[in-house]
């Protein structure tokens, strides 16, 4: 039975290398990204669906598949204010979950953040923790929240504060052993190929996956 895939979030920098897996990757056999802006690529796999993302509902009956990727995310200073971001890191995820469980969709596997929690101080780690409570509650057979932490990788924008926080994980990642092995900067495509791995897996439940863990699993990949 040919499998599917739905990917939100396929031009950003985890996104982008997952979509490129997915495309490459036997398993799944079409992919369908919601996009702004959909590319002039051709692969015969592929199916961008074009949407502005504030009437999801009018593409809701193309959105049909077995898993669902979520790895759309932004940044407060990105944004420019909470109510952006919340509409990038909560509102989007939630509701594409929201119409994917509706669809049938069995699996999703969602890039979270390190230290992700409803009740945090933190603005930005608090709106993970929510948007991880609210698709837990939707009751997919199989929910992955993936907890990176500093993503490595170059984007097609600069952001000033992940630049310096790469400078200077350079320098300390060899200091984090142990239990802070979780904090080291991880490459995006490392998450990507965990992802992909963790969607193929024979797995129910909710699982949440540390940054230190999302590297072990990428490396059985192949």
């Amino acid at each position: 039975m040919e499998k599917r895939a739905i990917i939100i979030g396929s031009t950003g920098l985890t996104g982008s290398f997952l979509l490129d897996l997915l495309l490459k990757s036997d398993a799944y056999h079409k992919i369908i990204a919601t996009v702004r802006n959909p590319s002039t690529s051709k692969n015969i796999k592929l199916k961008y669906i074009e949407t502005d993302f504030k009437k999801l509902d009018q593409v809701s009956a193309e959105l049909m598949a077995d898993c669902i990727f979520i790895c759309i995310g932004s940044t407060m200073a990105k944004s420019g204010s909470k109510g952006a971001f919340l509409k990038v890191d909560y509102d989007i995820p939630v509701d594409l979950a929201h119409i994917a469980i509706k669809n049938g969709v069995r699996k999703c596997v969602v890039i979270s953040s390190l230290g992700a929690n409803a009740d945090s101080g933190n603005f930005y780690l608090q709106t993970k923790g929510k948007m991880e409570q609210a698709i837990e509650k939707l009751g997919f057979e199989t929910t992955i929240f993936l907890r990176p932490s500093l993503l490595l990788g170059a984007r097609k924008e600069m952001r000033f504060g992940e630049l310096v926080g790469k400078i200077l994980m350079k320098f300390f990642s060899p200091l984090l052993i142990g239990s802070l092995k979780r904090y080291r900067g991880i490459h995006a495509s490392t998450v990507a190929k965990a992802m992909l791995k963790l969607s193929l897996d024979n797995l129910n439940g909710v699982h949440k996956i540390e940054s230190d863990q999302i590297e072990a699993i990428a490396n059985q990949y192949s």
